[in-house]
């Protein structure tokens, strides 16, 4: 299960149905992102770097077309000093997925 939820980050969304009969519709990959952008910028006011907040969201668009770019938008970009928040938002956008 650890290996599959960090490789399709996306399936933790329906652990709430799943396992503790949530009726609640799962968030889109999208609003995840705008959230975790949110998360993204407070955590580098605190020093955090980008690096380390999207090493963990790779595979959240796993099986969308244009996965691929998303991955290579971050990882080939999260570690320049220059980008923040707005990366994740970019790196979304190369993706067709709900």
């Amino acid at each position: 299960i650890g290996r599959e939820a960090y490789h399709n980050t996306y399936l933790i969304a329906d652990v709430d149905r799943l396992f503790y009969g949530s009726v609640e519709k799962k968030p889109a990959r999208k609003q995840i992102i705008t959230a975790y952008a949110d998360y993204i910028e407070q955590e580098m006011v605190k020093g955090v770097p980008l690096i380390q907040l999207t090493r963990h969201v790779l595979g959240l668009m796993h099986a969308c077309p244009g996965a691929r770019n998303f991955r290579r938008v971050l990882s080939e970009n999260a570690h320049k000093k220059e980008h923040g928040p707005q990366l994740l938002i970019q790196a979304a956008s190369e993706v067709d997925c709900d």
